[in-house]
């Protein structure tokens, strides 16, 4: 029964989803599972998956309740996002108190999340599947984000923001505009002003490629300041075929998180140094 003791739990509908699992346990008292009876009365009788988060109310602390919960909602959704590229979201939030009353999720409970993690626009939709093989992987990618200090690792902070409003954009340009500054907050130092082109494109490049794909990236990435620039000052850009190109951005944006988050342990400016130093030495090779 949901709210037994003090232990409270929060209930979303992942809109989208897909797995052949009744339950999924993802990292401790966080769980996507099948709708079940209780999820059936709350979602107005759906089929589905919810993600269901449970959290403990120590003390009476109804303020801890709700920020534990936030942050829990925050790394399953967003790990779910880096996973893999195709699209969801969630919506239709309860809150089961202890006395096993429910109340609905409102964009005060949880702040910017809403804006953040709900409905995705524009991008062609496909039936988000969690294979059992990509399971494990999405524990880890949640594992590494817990452990990960946002506080000292801001950059890394500010890239997934701007990757999860991104995400959720409805206008392709406002989208570009995100994702070039997750990269650039990812792959420029603070006081690099000038060359911005040519620094995050290299540096993207030798970060995520290869010797067969380093040049692609380059390239890529060089188009999409091209394509940011026009929507600064003004100029339309041809719609469907930007759509295509800022999806390939935005997946380099999401490998690029996915591999920091595994060398927290690292400062970020020392990465960018090894970088530069690799190119260099090949430069000189």
């Amino acid at each position: 029964m949901y709210g037994e003791g003090k232990r409270y739990k929060i209930v979303f509908f992942l809109e989208n989803f897909k797995s052949v699992n009744e339950e999924i346990v993802i990292i401790n008292n966080t769980k996507i599972k099948k709708i079940g009876e209780e999820e059936r009365f709350l979602f107005e009788n759906v089929v589905g998956h919810v993600l269901e988060i449970t959290v403990e109310n120590e003390g009476g602390n109804w303020t801890g309740v709700l920020k534990r919960a936030d942050e829990k909602v925050e790394c399953i959704v967003t790990a779910l996002r880096l996973l893999k590229k195709s699209r969801i979201h969630i919506s239709g939030g309860f809150f089961v108190s202890g006395a096993g009353s429910a109340f609905s999720h409102t964009p005060e409970i949880v702040g910017s999340l809403l804006e953040q993690l709900g409905p995705v626009f524009e991008i062609p939709i496909t039936t988000y599947t969690l294979s059992k093989r990509e399971i494990d992987e999405l524990g880890n990618i949640c594992k590494e984000y817990i452990a990960c200090d946002f506080d000292r690792d801001s950059e890394l902070r500010i890239a997934m923001q701007r990757f999860n409003k991104a995400y959720c954009r409805e206008d392709m340009e406002d989208k570009i505009i995100d994702i070039m500054v997750a990269l650039e907050s990812l792959f420029l130092k603070g006081d690099e002003k000038n060359e911005l082109t040519y620094r995050l494109a290299l540096r993207t490049a030798a970060f995520l490629g290869n010797e067969t794909t380093k040049k692609d990236i380059f390239k890529k990435m060089k188009e999409a300041y091209r394509i940011r620039s026009r929507i600064i000052h003004g100029n339309s850009a041809n719609k469907n075929l930007e759509i295509k190109k800022i999806t390939e951005i935005e997946d380099y944006l999401r490998q690029a998180i996915k591999k920091l988050l595994i060398m927290t342990d690292r400062d970020l400016s020392a990465i960018i140094d090894e970088i530069d130093e690799g190119l260099l030495s090949k430069a000189q090779s």
